[in-house]
């Protein structure tokens, strides 16, 4: 990702939730490559934030990246 923040301007029902798990899985490898190895420390000092009205909007995004990385287990690593 080149931007700071990402807007996403989109009406119900369009994917929002899935696509935002979906983009961070790049960005999450590449923090897991830099990391030192062998260490559970901070990747790099790099935070993504999903935000949402409500904690249960917030949550669906993370529990798509979640189980996306879960599901390719060390490949990530």
């Amino acid at each position: 990702m080149c931007a700071r923040f990402i807007v996403v301007d989109a009406g119900r029902r369009s994917g929002k939730s899935n696509w935002v798990g979906h983009e961070l899985l790049p960005e999450a490898a590449r923090a897991s490559q830099d990391a030192n190895p062998g260490s559970r420390t901070k990747a790099s000092g790099l935070e993504f934030w999903s935000v949402g009205p409500t904690y249960s909007d917030s949550e669906k995004p993370f529990r798509v990246f979640y189980n996306k990385c879960k599901a390719l287990g060390d490949t990530l690593r």
